[in-house]
């Protein structure tokens, strides 16, 4: 009854954040504005480590999944680039993200508790092509077709457990329901 809960646990976070882009106005289409736009994003995880109670040892889990059961991934690098072309009203993009290979579990070690403790480079593909209009005054209207898994990747699976027998597992940073199709229509007034 007076035994109140206290978080004593610590938790690291470190890493880098890069950002870059590029911006023109071709001219590859006559009298017609067009913009190109390349822009990308990547981030470096430096540390993310678990700490449960003062004195215990360090848990890092930078590179790989925890060991929670959550399956919550932490590559080194994640990133994302992305290929945009507007001409007139109309506007394509194409987007890859990119998860750096990862450990499966990053307490484990190579030769002596897994032959093989890696999962390859994620690469996953969307697509729009969007239409922009203007209706009276300032008001104007967009609709866009969206892909997201335009080439219909595999998520990645990876071993694991349960109580009673061996399974795999796949991790919410990875598409698992393969290509989809959305259509937006948005009005602005």
């Amino acid at each position: 009854m007076f035994n109140p809960f206290l978080n004593i646990a610590q938790v690291k976070v470190r890493g880098i954040d890069f950002e870059a882009q590029y911006l023109a106005h071709p001219t590859w289409i006559t009298q017609m504005a067009q913009t190109l736009s390349i822009r990308a994003f990547a981030s470096r995880l430096i540390e993310r480590s678990n700490i449960p109670t003062p004195g215990a040892p360090t848990v890092r889990l930078e590179g790989g999944f925890d060991n929670t059961g959550l399956f919550n991934l932490y590559p080194a690098w994640k990133g994302n680039l992305s290929l945009a072309y507007t001409f007139g009203s109309w506007t394509a993009q194409v987007s890859e993200e990119w998860i750096s290979d990862s450990k499966i579990n990053t307490t484990w070690v190579e030769g002596r508790d897994v032959d093989d403790n890696r999962l390859p480079n994620y690469l996953n593909t969307n697509f729009k092509l969007g239409y922009s209009g203007a209706m009276l005054g300032d008001h104007n209207w967009d609709v866009a077709l969206y892909v997201t898994n335009l080439f219909d990747r595999d998520p990645i699976g990876f071993p694991s457990y349960n109580s009673r027998t061996g399974s795999q597992v796949v991790s919410n940073n990875y598409d698992a329901y393969g290509r989809s199709y959305a259509l937006g229509l948005n009005f602005r007034w």
